[in-house]
């Protein structure tokens, strides 16, 4: 087989071939559906599968039908219709991802600022005020939690739901401490 081939496969056995190629990798269902029907129309040909996630293509035939060398031929003529690499989408640009970042981080601080205002209105400091707001709405759900047993299931579910996904913040926040 030819070197340029050579590097792309990844085992061949007579009647089994597994190719891998970047230029498989994230090809359209359309193309792959194509490229499959395209090989198992060959005589003697028995099977073709591909994962477009990795770029690699299985190929099993009749060795008795097909030989080593014509399968050389196909892989030949199939290698010059594949692009050397995919084109590659364009990642976002990290400036941008880090200014998305500061702002969404900033409007959850402005909200929660805007909480700690109602919940404990006599603490001015933004983050000890914060954390005294979380405490006592996580303390707040518990105990509606807990009295919501005698008076139904729907408020003692809701609220237990709510402190538990108080506390699991809360932990993720002192993650570090515990």
């Amino acid at each position: 087989m030819d070197e340029s081939l050579k590097k792309y496969v990844r085992s061949f056995v007579p009647g089994r071939m597994r190719i891998r190629h970047p230029g498989l990798v994230g090809i359209s269902k359309a193309d792959q559906q194509g490229i499959i029907e395209y090989i198992s129309s060959i005589e003697g040909v028995t099977g073709v599968s591909m994962n477009p996630v990795v770029g690699s293509l299985l190929l099993t035939w009749d060795a008795a039908r097909i030989t080593a060398a014509d399968i050389e031929n196909y892989a030949q003529f199939f290698a010059g219709m594949i692009p050397e690499q995919a084109p590659a989408a364009k990642p976002a640009p990290r400036k941008e991802i880090a200014k998305a970042k500061a702002e969404l981080k900033k409007t959850g601080i402005a909200v929660a600022d805007k909480v700690a205002a109602v919940v404990v209105p006599g603490v001015k400091a933004g983050k000890k005020a914060r954390r005294m707001a979380h405490n006592r709405i996580m303390l707040t759900a518990l105990c509606t939690c807990v009295c919501g047993l005698c008076v139904r299931n729907t408020v003692h579910a809701v609220f237990g739901w709510s402190f538990a996904a108080l506390l699991g913040y809360h932990i993720y926040q002192h993650r570090k401490v515990l």
